[in-house]
């Protein structure tokens, strides 16, 4: 296994080509972008970050999220322990020579309509590496959209919208394509994005849904 990452890792160089191409130059660091092993590779580069972290979190390659439970009264505490745990994150991203890019930082605060009305009464900024992180309305998270008061209705819409285009792409060459090829594209470009994490959809009201059963009808 040792033999494996190293032979991924060692004798790789680089050039750059704009009109004509450079000198080929040795790489010492860094994963090759593509690669097989690459994702195992980052991933075991950066999975002991979950030792500096104290709060509740979740990886996803190089996506770092970090979870805390608050009451309204607590908003103050919850965003000190955010930027307190921030930092040592911070830290260990330089001392691998990764940064941690505070204007790509997304804040949300999830619950009910009236405690998120209440939030937005406060100030509930995040100041992280000399950037203010405000809180925005919905996030996307692994292909999905999670909107503060989590009903979905942003990644309903989102998904009912990329469907409604590709199956107006799809009615202008219907009468050249083969139906069961026509079959295919619709499972491939529509169904499947209906399908993907449609865990999501369990218990939401006939009204949200309604645009996902216009899709399908």
């Amino acid at each position: 296994m040792l033999d494996w990452f190293h032979s991924s890792l060692t004798g790789r160089s680089q050039v750059y080509r704009v009109a004509s191409a450079s000198v080929s130059v040795p790489l010492c660091f860094g994963v090759p972008q593509g690669s097989i092993v690459g994702p195992s590779q980052f991933a075991s580069y950066t999975e002991d970050i979950q030792e500096v972290i104290p709060l509740s979190y979740h990886l996803y390659a190089d996506d770092t999220q970090l979870l805390a439970l608050t009451t309204i009264h607590s908003i103050g505490e919850c965003r000190c322990d955010l930027k307190h745990c921030v930092m040592p994150v911070q830290h260990w991203y330089a001392a691998r020579r990764l940064q941690l890019n505070a204007d790509k930082s997304e804040l949300i605060w999830f619950g009910s309509a009236a405690n998120i009305q209440r939030v937005q009464s406060v100030d509930n900024c995040i100041h992280i590496a000399g950037t203010d992180i405000i809180p925005v309305d919905s996030v996307h998270d692994v292909g999905v959209y999670l909107d503060s008061r989590l009903d979905m209705r942003a990644h309903i819409g989102k998904i009912a919208s990329v469907c409604f285009f590709h199956l107006r792409r799809l009615r202008h060459p219907s009468h050249t394509i083969d139906p069961d090829v026509r079959q295919r594209l619709v499972s491939a470009l529509v169904i499947s994005r209906i399908d993907y994490c449609n865990v999501v959809f369990a218990g939401l009201p006939a009204t949200t849904l309604a645009p996902l059963r216009c899709v399908v009808s």
